[in-house]
């Protein structure tokens, strides 16, 4: 039992300084990209902005025993996000980047009556939708560096969007690409950045699908 551990210890001591020289080898080529690249690693991002969301255009003949009911989903509602983001660079061209924010999304459902009298549809009624959701988000990101504290970045992933409130309009989740551009300057972010909604909303069978804008402004709370 007593040369098992001896061997066993002769054995580490041996393979020990292999790891230590591994691992700091790793440690300083970190340390060199840092100093090439500011932004080099992973960091933390607090963001919150301005979101301009719509429904896109779609009309549908309603349910009624008497003349003609119709109605259109269309227009635009103007709300806000925030959330956190996580970013990793690979190198000085391309990056990784996730988040998890709250967004409110919405538009407006127009109503119309036509009495069959010749003088077409009239507006009844407008009815604005909104919904709130939690939206996951993933993105690919190639870098144009301007210097050690500045880049461009073109932005490109997907999101999904799980409602925590909602109308009755619209569905309790969506996917979806998303596309932006960003710009950073030491531990500031801005981004700007258009989601697309892959299903239609269920609106009596609408294929309406709901998009959006989000126009950020973000603070790096922790970088490694």
């Amino acid at each position: 039992m007593l040369r098992r551990l001896l061997l066993l210890s002769i054995g580490l001591l041996s393979v020990a300084p292999v790891f230590g020289q591994k691992f700091s080898k790793r440690a300083q080529q970190r340390q060199e990209a840092r100093k090439a690249n500011y932004f080099y690693g992973a960091s933390f991002t607090f963001t919150a902005g301005y979101s301009h969301s719509w429904l896109s255009v779609s009309d549908y003949t309603l349910s009624t025993t008497k003349f003609g009911r119709s109605a259109e989903t269309k227009n635009t509602h103007n709300s806000w996000n925030m959330g956190f983001l996580y970013d990793h660079a690979l190198s000085k061209k391309w990056g990784i980047q996730s988040g998890l924010s709250f967004v409110e999304k919405g538009g407006e459902l127009d109503t119309y009556y036509d009495g069959g009298l010749g003088y077409g549809p009239v507006l009844v009624e407008e009815t604005g939708l909104k919904a709130s959701y939690l939206s996951l988000q993933g993105m690919a990101r190639y870098f144009f560096p301007v210097n050690y504290y500045t880049r461009f970045s073109i932005n490109a992933g997907f999101h999904i969007d799980v409602a925590v409130s909602t109308d009755d309009y619209f569905n309790k989740w969506d996917i979806g690409p998303q596309v932006g551009v960003g710009f950073d300057w030491k531990h500031l972010a801005t981004s700007v950045t258009w989601q697309i909604g892959a299903f239609p909303n269920v609106i009596d069978n609408s294929d309406s699908r709901l998009s959006s804008i989000h126009v950020n402004v973000g603070v790096r709370i922790w970088k490694e």
